[in-house]
């Protein structure tokens, strides 16, 4: 059964039989959360003086943002413990790795540098190992994200001091990533980064009210003019969208080259942007780095209009506090 047909049967259980699939639910919640519960092992007799926390997610069909945003929370919870903080996206499922992949590369060192000087190997191979739980932490839900982290200054700079050390983009992907500003980014221009989701998880029970794109673009123009900004960067990943505003602007919306949907079913549960096919050679290698590459040029605008998504959280992480101002659309929750 593919992922499609699952996200079909649960939207048909949850809509006509909403009591048996809580129950469902719960059932299947609490297995996993035994399953993956926080458990100490030992690998081997490397590092006897060390105590490693291997970051890992159960949850396979995570965005970009989504693990970035969980591993910041873990990160963060394994400093506060003492522990060194590796990351394992090799051994657990997640869209950035190929059947061929799985097991054999950690996607996460595709796009960062690891958390900490050991590797992966290593750690496996070491005397006191934590595995840390499989449930994600408050850091992946935006809304608490925000609100609890980046709302308030003192806070958030705990927090941007932890992703300038130990949640650093590779090498490789910045020099990408400049590579990409300098030729899309008009020189000294004030540039207004909006950032909103067109795509899946639209009416999801629990996930942040996306505007429509006839409402984003009245948003975001008078943002502009608020921010007196030039240009618009648009952070999306729904084809129309952009489209749209560029009929509207026209050359005063920017938008980086990458793979964009359209064509979603509108069935809540349905559609998720990973499960989306693609004839691509290397598919989920480019998946993730041409989101990175879209969240960091996010950063990099003057100032930022966003929803409450993984993106929107993502860039403010990454841009260290150096907006001019943010502007949150938050409308409340689906139901």
């Amino acid at each position: 059964m593919n992922n499609r047909m699952k996200y079909k049967i649960q939207a048909f259980l949850r809509i006509n039989f909403p009591r048996l699939y809580r129950h469902i639910y719960k059932a299947v919640m609490a297995y996993f959360k035994f399953h993956y519960r926080e458990r100490e092992k030992h690998f081997g007799s490397l590092n006897p003086d060390k105590r490693f926390y291997v970051i890992r997610m159960r949850r396979e069909k995570l965005g970009l943002m989504g693990y970035y945003n969980s591993i910041l929370g873990h990160v963060r919870y394994a400093l506060q413990r003492g522990l060194i903080p590796v990351v394992d996206m090799q051994n657990y499922r997640n869209p950035y790795l190929s059947d061929k992949t799985f097991r054999k590369n950690n996607a996460w060192e595709y796009y960062f540098d690891g958390p900490s000087d050991y590797s992966l190997q290593e750690v496996y191979k070491s005397a006191r190992v934590i595995l840390s739980s499989g449930e994600t932490p408050d850091e992946a839900i935006p809304r608490r994200l925000y609100y609890r982290v980046y709302a308030d200054k003192d806070v958030a700079g705990c927090y941007f001091d932890i992703i300038k050390r130990y949640m650093r983009i590779n090498k490789e992907m910045e020099e990408h990533i400049s590579s990409v500003y300098a030729g899309l980014f008009p020189q000294n221009a004030r540039v207004l980064g909006v950032s909103s989701r067109g795509t899946d998880m639209i009416g999801f029970p629990g996930h942040s009210i996306q505007p429509a794109k006839e409402e984003l673009l009245e948003l975001a123009i008078d943002e502009m003019k608020k921010r007196d900004c030039d240009y618009i960067f648009l952070a999306v990943e729904e084809s129309n969208t952009v489209s749209y505003f560029k009929k509207a602007l026209g050359g005063r919306v920017l938008a980086d080259e990458r793979k964009r949907y359209g064509g979603f079913s509108g069935v809540v549960g349905i559609d998720i942007v990973s499960d989306s096919g693609s004839i691509r050679d290397n598919e989920e290698f480019l998946r993730g780095k041409e989101y990175l590459t879209t969240v960091a040029l996010l950063s990099k605008c003057c100032c930022l209009f966003g929803t409450l998504i993984g993106a929107t959280l993502g860039a403010i992480g990454m841009n260290q506090g150096r907006y001019e101002h943010v502007e949150i659309y938050d409308k409340g929750k689906y139901h």
